[in-house]
């Protein structure tokens, strides 16, 4: 997965120091069934999940 702007800005200033990206995975099920999200523009399938995404002028 590609890097996102914000992550290439902070990279360039702290280099190659750890880099805490708040992020959630959901395992939905019924029963045996589990509900997978597939990969746009792949074949792939995996569990929902995401990051959070930094707001500029937030106060």
């Amino acid at each position: 997965m590609p890097f996102s702007d914000y992550v290439q800005s902070i990279r360039a200033r702290i280099g190659h120091d750890l880099l805490l990206l708040p992020g959630v995975t959901a395992v939905i099920r019924e029963g045996d069934r589990f509900l997978l999200a597939r990969t746009a523009g792949s074949d792939e399938w995996g569990l929902l999940g995401g990051r959070c995404r930094a707001r500029r002028g937030s106060g």
